[in-house]
């Protein structure tokens, strides 16, 4: 621990605190020993003090209240400023050597006297150093009561420069967040709008669509109905006159001469021929509005068309039905009758099956119509076509009805056709009164 008789008159310390001025650096300390420094410390262990305060990392300086004599200042000081006590000057010049220019002398003095007066305080303040480089200190000052100011400095400028720094970057932090928010603004204001465009136009689509699903119903209706005219015209005209000439070819047979045996013969195969065009009319009437479907029902339809199917094909044909769609329910047994009609033209023209099985079920309050066949199986690309007429028909006559429609193929091994409609009367009522509803809207038109 150092001692008193080796401190010597050129003790370190620049800073010079004048009476009624706060510490600044410049200033020529007086040399620090004899009866003035023991005056000083005389209440606490000079030596003890002293070492702690020499080797304090924040500078220290101590003058007289009354005539602004230095009575210490620590080395600290010199690293913080630069300048040795030989080149310090008078108060004046150091406080001058110390201040950057762009300062006002005024300003800073007067702030000084405030915070002295109000009993000390921490003030923040830019000296320039011997090097002229401009430092940032934070000082302290304490007033004693027999007038001893003791002030303390901190080199902040590493401090206050990184706050700087960070307060530059959070600035420039929030110009980007601005920046960027006012960039998601506007990217959400036109994805806003796209979106209500988006909609708009899915709108419109899902009402086009609709619209063309009722057209198509419509049309279909349409087509029974002309097929049911056409079937009625023929049997009613066209069969009631081979009926006539039946008769006729019957009358003339029976009073053909005997010896005219070749005109009887003649009449004979006219009478066949006749029967053959009745069959034919009778056929084309049951193929356009099948009359079994009409008075006796689904099941009925289904069993006939099978057994018609297999007489001319030579498929094999088998069906399972457990469940009848009554026959007052004619527009949801005319549907499933025209799918299923559809389905085996299909296995007609490019299955190239044997066997085709047939089932009618209910399951979960839907009425489930399933035919399997062990053709060639549909490709996924056969089922996306746009020109699979056939497949179109069959969806949109489903999805009319509220029901489900699925295409299942195995290459080589056959083809699965499962259609699902709902048995909810209130779904077929509401169906049928928009179609209806449609074709008089339509009729009005045209």
């Amino acid at each position: 621990m150092p001692s008193k008789d080796k401190r010597s008159s050129k003790s370190p310390g620049i800073i010079i605190i004048s009476e009624g001025v706060s510490p600044v650096s410049g200033g020529k300390a007086e040399a620090i020993g004899g009866n003035d420094r023991g005056a000083w410390a005389s209440r606490a262990k000079v030596d003890d003090l002293l070492f702690i305060l020499d080797n304090a990392p924040f500078g220290v300086i101590v003058n007289k209240g009354e005539t602004g004599d230095v009575v210490y200042q620590n080395p600290a000081l010199i690293r913080i400023s630069g300048y040795p006590a030989s080149e310090a000057g008078d108060v004046d010049s150091a406080l001058k050597a110390l201040t950057p220019d762009h300062v006002d002398m005024q300003a800073k003095m007067e702030k000084l006297r405030r915070i002295e007066a109000a009993g000390g305080g921490i003030f923040l303040d830019e000296i320039k150093t011997k090097d002229g480089i401009t430092k940032i200190i934070e000082m302290r000052t304490i007033v004693l009561p027999d007038k001893t100011r003791v002030a303390m400095f901190i080199d902040v400028t590493r401090r206050e420069e990184a706050e700087k720094a960070l307060r530059e970057v959070n600035i420039d932090l929030e110009k980007r967040v601005e920046k960027r928010t006012a960039d998601l603004k506007e990217i959400n204001r036109k994805l806003r709008r796209e979106i209500r465009e988006r909609r708009k136009v899915e709108k419109e689509l899902e009402h086009s669509r609709e619209e063309l699903r009722l057209l198509s119903e419509h049309l279909q209706r349409a087509r029974e109905e002309e097929r049911l005219s056409i079937a009625r015209e023929v049997h009613d005209d066209l069969g009631q006159l081979l009926s006539v000439m039946k008769i006729d070819a019957s009358f003339l047979g029976q009073n053909v001469p005997k010896r005219l045996s070749h005109l009887k013969n003649q009449t004979g195969s006219f009478e066949k021929q006749i029967d053959g065009a009745i069959q034919a009319v009778r056929d084309i009437c049951s193929r356009l509005r099948p009359s079994v479907l009409m008075h006796f029902g689904l099941s009925a339809a289904i069993e006939w068309y099978l057994e018609d199917l297999r007489k001319r094909t030579g498929i094999t044909c088998s069906s399972q039905i457990d469940v009848d769609v009554p026959v007052e329910e004619t527009e949801l047994s005319l549907v499933l009758f025209r799918i299923m009609q559809e389905t085996m033209t299909n296995i007609l023209r490019h299955a190239e099956a044997a066997e085709v099985n047939l089932s009618l079920t209910v399951k979960d309050d839907d009425i489930v119509l399933e035919i399997r066949d062990n053709g060639r199986g549909i490709t996924a690309d056969q089922m996306t076509k746009p020109q699979s007429f056939g497949i179109i028909g069959i969806r949109e006559r489903v999805r009319f009805w509220g029901g489900t429609s699925t295409f299942a193929g195995i290459p080589g091994e056959g083809t699965t056709v499962t259609i699902s409609i709902p048995l909810k009367k209130r779904t077929c009522l509401q169906n049928r009164q928009t179609v209806s509803a449609a074709g008089k809207k339509g009729k009005k038109s045209s």
